[in-house]
This record gives structure tokens, sequence and C-alpha cells, in this order.
């Protein structure tokens, strides 16, 4: 796979998933975002999500802007020995406006 957004180390901003034919997002549980880019993002979880599973997501940046699309699971990055690994979400619409994103980085 080649990357062909630029990706932003973040911290503070988190992200919650649900089920596409979930009813609600703003319940689900809340895992911690590593970086951000205009199609994805990448996030740590010690709960197991399979690869291509597509999933309704609320990012929640540190500067209080929120972002909703669906997703998929792209790709996961096994991570031995810290309870967790790292999962990648290729956005599947509603691209992240990457002006807010830098912003809140920045912040």
């Amino acid at each position: 796979m080649v990357r062909r957004d630029n990706r932003h180390a973040i911290s503070g901003a988190i992200i919650q998933l649900a089920p596409v034919d979930a009813s609600t997002v703003s319940t689900a549980p809340a895992f911690k975002v590593n970086n951000i880019s205009r199609g994805g993002i990448q996030f740590a979880s010690d709960k197991p999500f399979e690869l291509e599973q597509r999933i309704r997501l609320l990012l929640k940046l540190p500067n209080g802007r929120q972002h909703t699309a669906t997703g998929r699971i792209c790709y996961r990055d096994r991570q031995p020995g810290n309870g967790g690994d790292y999962y990648g979400i290729s956005f599947l619409d509603h691209y992240l406006d990457i002006s807010g994103a830098k912003a809140a980085v920045n912040d």
C-alpha cells in the first residue's frame, strides 16, 4: 500500500468506533489516536478489530472539532508487550479537512 497523504502525529485526540449499523457512535468505546491524515487515522487498541471491517467513527480533536465518517480497518501493526496494537482506518466518505487537523496538531 502506498501512502498518499501526509500523516501528522497528534496528542489528545480520541476516536469512538461503532458498527456501521449502530444508531449512534457517541456512546461507543473510545481509543487514543496516534496520527492523522486527510484519508484516515491510526489508533491504539487492546480490543481486536478485523481487517476490512467497516465501522462508523466519531473523531474528537483536542481543539474541540469533531469529524464523523464511515471507515474500514485497513491495517494492523502488532505491538508485542504493550497490551494493544495499532490499527489504521481509511475513511470511506467525508475525508478530513486537513487544515482543521493541522490546527489541532499545532495548538
